[in-house]
């Protein structure tokens, strides 16, 4: 992935990186907000834990280095 952003910092890098983790909670939000079967909002609920995770990740990770 990082061969795409070629020329661009590793802060850079992991905000981008961010940005689509938290495009994805907006998406896994938004869709626990239908009416879903049950055994289908746990899945999301689950998912979206560990996507909530990866994004906390990545930002610590952003946080530690310099732009």
């Amino acid at each position: 992935m990082k061969d795409a952003f070629t020329g661009s910092s590793d802060h850079a890098l992991l905000e981008e990186c961010e940005r689509g983790e938290d495009a994805a909670l907006a998406r896994y939000r938004k869709a626990l907000k239908q009416q879903l079967p049950i055994d289908v909002q746990q899945t999301l609920g689950r998912q979206l834990l560990g996507v909530q995770s990866n994004h906390d990740q990545i930002k610590a990770l952003r946080d530690s280095v310099t732009s």
